[in-house]
């Protein structure tokens, strides 16, 4: 399911759900129609498959930023997070991998490789590595943008 938000001031509050229909009829179309658009969030889990590319499709939006992540270990005590956006350079993303209480915080190419019309592409770098390591489950998070009508 695809969530609407709308801007209020300096607030964020939900305007549609993914039917379409308003959460506040009226009052919301007309703030959504004084602020001309509205921000779209999906969450969503994937599985990796170990190839140079992967397209997530079916977001239903074209994202202006990612967010993935995956729990290491059996104790789950270490966490891999990619993020970008459409602003990024090409083919550069974030990668911030936690062990215990000590981020590591790198600039990586391969891992988020292009915002797409409706989702994503992952890379595993060749090395059947994060965020498209075969067999690993992702969750994700996207973020757009959609003019109203």
């Amino acid at each position: 399911m695809v969530l609407e938000f709308g801007l209020l001031n300096s607030g964020l509050f939900p305007a549609s759900d993914a039917e379409g229909e308003g959460l506040n009829p009226g009052t919301v179309t007309q703030i959504l129609n004084d602020v001309n658009g509205m921000c779209l969030m999906q969450t969503g889990i994937y599985t990796g498959d170990g190839q140079l590319s992967n397209p997530i499709t079916g977001i239903g939006f074209a994202p202006k930023f990612v967010l993935i992540s995956r729990v290491n270990g059996v104790d789950q005590s270490t966490t891999d997070v990619d993020f970008c956006s459409d602003q990024c350079i090409p083919d550069r993303s974030t990668h911030i991998i936690s062990i215990g209480a000590a981020p590591w915080v790198r600039t990586r190419a391969n891992r988020i490789i292009s915002m797409d019309a409706d989702g994503f592409t992952v890379d595993d770098n060749g090395t059947d590595a994060n965020p498209n390591t075969l067999g690993v489950d992702y969750q994700f998070i996207c973020f757009g943008w959609r003019s109203a009508t």
